[in-house]
């Protein structure tokens, strides 16, 4: 059978506490991805579970390396369910309370952590179904046993002990610090390495001095940061600094840049609205949805400084998309259009962005009229037509010369750079790095 609702997946789990034996089903994806109105997951990780969040990332890596999902593997989930209320203790402290019949996710939850943050359709089952194991328990310490040997070996952890492998081998470990220390760069690495299959000796090798550099700004991944955990594009705004730091051999400028927007960051995180609401009195219009100046008013006629279109869209936009209303007003207000541009989606052209506003902030960080929009060759009369801002993200645009219509092409800031750092007899050519 099919479970189709949580209701029904209860039924069963009343049934295998009573029988004492496992059961075996199939169940939509649905199920499992249900929340409760504080925003968890109806059925929560088990208490042993490892950071399953950190570790959907690592999964992100070999789904694109594999092309999405790969029928018959990855879909077996188990979920626990306790015969009894029962607590887990560390010392006298109760860390996790089991309740009678309430079912956890005792195998799948990076994947399902995955599955939930609008990652490409390719990643899914491609009918919404997978396998359960519902089985019941009646210690803490039985539910930890089998999860152990569930998870014996979880490719997941692999990536970053490597990369944290070739931070050793090249003698940097002791060198960096936070966040890159734990080796979770892995898309990072491949984002600023693009040209052959990932290797993370070599990369680091490649990069070696610009991971240290980074990783001794001061509050470069607080939460505040835009390179932070708050960041769902964490992974691309990373590589665009690290991108930077290499084409122009780790300059103070660039440093001090990056420094001002972190600090940046921690007054909007002080009080959001607030601060943008001062941005948008510049040109003239209140920060109020339900204001009509806020109403007419768009990306075009933005007046921001690069560091605060940063803020804006790596912090504020998805703040807003998750307002009342929020998914119809954001498409007139981000560079990105619907919004969230996830990292394993469209890497290339949120790094584009990143690295354009922290160059145009560089050269002189005031506030400008949001960069105009060309015609994309080919859609125009068409029903479709689209308009792209050449300059933050590239691309084909049509020009007359001499009374002729041509296509010009601008590289995009990410290409341009991996051209230039890839090009440069300085840094070495691919080749020696292959």
């Amino acid at each position: 059978m099919i479970i189709e609702s949580f209701d029904q997946l209860m039924v069963i789990c009343h049934q295998t506490v009573e029988t004492g034996k496992s059961q075996h089903h199939d169940i939509y994806l649905d199920v499992l991805l249900e929340k409760d109105e504080k925003g968890d997951y109806t059925i929560p990780p088990v208490h042993c579970q490892r950071n399953h969040i950190e570790h959907s990332q690592d999964l992100q890596i070999q789904f694109e390396d594999r092309n999405g999902f790969v029928d018959g593997l990855g879909n077996n989930f188990h979920v626990a369910v306790p015969t009894k209320d029962f607590d887990v203790y560390s010392g006298n402290l109760i860390t996790y309370l089991y309740t009678h019949l309430k079912p956890t996710l005792q195998n799948g939850n990076s994947r399902r952590e995955l599955w939930d943050s609008n990652c490409p359709d390719n990643y899914l089952p491609t009918d919404g179904i997978v396998q359960v194991v519902i089985k019941s328990y009646d210690t803490y310490q039985t539910i930890k046993e089998d999860y152990d040997l569930i998870d014996n070996k979880n490719n997941a952890q692999q990536g970053k002990d490597e990369i944290y492998g070739a931070f050793r081998a090249h003698n940097i470990h002791k060198s960096i610090n936070g966040y890159i220390a734990t080796g979770k760069i892995g898309r990072v690495l491949k984002f600023c390495y693009p040209h052959i299959k990932p290797n993370a000796f070599r990369q680091v090798e490649f990069y070696k001095d610009e991971l240290v550099c980074l990783s001794n700004l001061s509050n470069y991944d607080t939460a505040w940061s835009f390179m932070g955990k708050n960041n769902s594009n964490r992974p691309c705004a990373l590589a665009a600094v690290i991108l930077l730091l290499k084409e122009r051999n780790r300059e103070d400028n660039i440093k001090d840049f990056v420094g001002r927007i972190v600090n940046e960051g921690q007054k909007y995180h002080s009080n959001p609205i607030q601060y943008f609401a001062e941005v948008f009195k510049r040109f003239d219009v209140v920060y109020n949805t339900m204001d009509s100046t806020f109403q007419k008013t768009n990306l075009d006629k933005f007046v921001m400084t690069p560091i605060e279109r940063i803020l804006w869209e790596t912090f504020e936009i998805p703040r807003v998309s998750k307002q009342p209303g929020g998914d119809q007003i954001v498409p007139r207000l981000s560079y990105f259009g619907g919004g969230a541009q996830y990292q394993f989606t469209n890497p290339k052209r949120i790094i584009s962005f990143y690295l354009y506003m922290i160059q145009k902030g560089i050269e002189n960080n005031v506030s400008y009229l949001t960069e105009k929009t060309k015609l994309v060759p080919g859609t125009k009369n068409t029903g479709n037509e689209r308009k792209e801002r050449i300059e933050v993200f590239g691309g084909f645009y049509e020009k007359r010369i001499k009374g002729v219509m041509r296509q010009e092409l601008i590289k995009s800031p990410y290409d341009a750079i991996i051209d230039s750092i890839f090009n440069d007899e300085e840094n070495g050519t691919l080749e020696q790095f292959l």
